[in-house]
């Protein structure tokens, strides 16, 4: 069985993240109510949904979230544990960029 939910309207300044947290609980605790679940519900959402955001609101639910992600995003990888040099330790290691072919490898953010 196949659900949708439209994004919900909002004016400037409002939260679109728990706005659809909200909705997507509710279709999730209707679906359950009636028992049409099987473990694992699939949430699937594009582009212009935050991923993360969704999953932290979404968490205490069965739910898988799938997030599609825009191709030019950049992803910072884990900090490395060692401290290279003075100064405070680096927050974010390499960046993982989408659009490059060579992504895989550890690169640097570009200025």
């Amino acid at each position: 069985m196949d659900w949708a939910v439209g994004r919900p309207a909002a004016a400037p300044g409002d939260d679109i993240a728990s706005a659809t947290a909200g909705q997507v609980r509710e279709v999730v605790q209707r679906l359950i109510t009636i028992g049409q679940w099987r473990p694992d519900i699939w949430v699937v959402a594009d582009a212009g949904y935050d991923g993360p955001r969704l999953a932290f609101l979404l968490a205490d639910l069965p739910v898988q979230l799938l997030v599609r992600m825009r191709s030019d995003r950049v992803l910072c990888r884990r900090a490395p544990l060692e401290r290279t040099g003075n100064g405070r330790p680096p927050r974010h290691g390499g960046a993982f960029i989408f659009g490059d072919p060579a992504a895989g490898a550890p690169r640097t953010r570009p200025p």
